[in-house]
């Protein structure tokens, strides 16, 4: 008797894709004018401390070339009278602007990020853009794995997605409107960087914004305080949060100019090879980055079997 045994075979399908038609003018790359993070948009938020993770109140500041221009803090949605004083009142001392979500999202979030080209920076920045959302939702068809963002109530604003891909990273980017204007074409998603996924990219550690800014010895690192509530103490740690997190960033630029596939250019002018820090997920990326830089190719495109 010839003995029978169940096989199991790993395969995947590659859809087919219609190619295009001979002739068809080139895609213009989606762009903004700046250089990329010549101007940065970093970003921490406080929440409350039990399973709904509320927004309490959330720190930005904005620097160009390297220069603080503004700082503020943004208001949650349901501070009572007695927490909003505190805030004020820290404010004023501290010569702060104050926003409320919606305000700073219309207007310093989306003239800055979407319209100029701005880079957002935050440590987990996913988590603190959900913070700072109105509402959340899924995508729908190709976009079902997504989670849909959405800031104010303005449709000229964009959504954003986020594709979770690993427990360490995420793509980040803005969502694609119905309409579009004339100075929007072709449609611009946007700017964003996650320094806990820069970190591992880099190092192949995984790292908590405290011991991050041991590791690459920033100037102030994390302090400890209290969470939960709207106090002076708590904003100051936000505040000292925020700048830990800018100092961090100005680090792992440097080390990701030791790359030669590293630019900062604009989408535009950066070299063919070139791959910008927010598209660093994991170290596979880097690796990625590197060959492709020597020649070898993806075995699909017909690369080195």
């Amino acid at each position: 008797m010839i003995q029978v045994y169940e096989t199991a075979i790993r395969a995947w399908v590659v859809p087919a894709t219609k190619r295009r038609a001979s002739g068809r003018k080139k895609r213009r790359i989606p762009w903004r004018s700046a250089p990329y993070g010549k101007r940065v948009l970093v970003v921490d938020s406080e929440t409350t401390v039990d399973f709904l993770l509320r927004l309490l109140y959330a720190v930005f500041q904005l620097y160009e070339s390297g220069q603080l221009l503004r700082e503020g803090i943004i208001l949650g949605d349901s501070l009572k009278p007695g927490e909003l004083e505190i805030v004020n009142a820290y404010a004023a001392d501290h010569k702060l602007e104050v926003f409320s979500r919606e305000d700073f999202c219309r207007d310093v979030f989306f003239p800055e990020v979407y319209v100029k080209g701005t880079l957002c920076v935050g440590f987990s920045l996913p988590f603190d853009l959900s913070r700072l959302s109105m509402k959340a939702g899924s995508g729908r068809g190709k976009n079902r794995r997504k989670f849909r963002l959405t800031f104010t109530s303005y449709y000229t604003n964009p959504a954003i997605y986020v594709e979770t891909i690993s427990g360490r990273a995420a793509f980040i980017g803005f969502a694609p409107k119905n309409a579009l204007n004339e100075w929007e074409k072709p449609f611009f998603r946007g700017r964003f960087l996650d320094l806990a996924a820069l970190a591992r990219a880099l190092t192949g550690r995984g790292y908590s914004l405290r011991r991050a800014a041991i590791a690459f010895k920033t100037a102030h690192k994390k302090t400890s305080v209290e969470l939960g509530g709207v106090t002076a103490e708590a904003i100051d740690y936000c505040r000292n949060d925020v700048l830990v997190t800018w100092e961090l960033y100005e680090k792992l630029r440097d080390e990701y100019l030791c790359y030669p596939f590293a630019s900062l250019e604009n989408e535009r002018e950066r070299p063919p090879y070139a791959v910008p820090m927010g598209q660093l997920y994991s170290t596979a990326s880097v690796a990625k980055a590197t060959l492709r830089m020597v020649g070898f190719r993806p075995l699909f495109d017909g690369g080195i079997r």
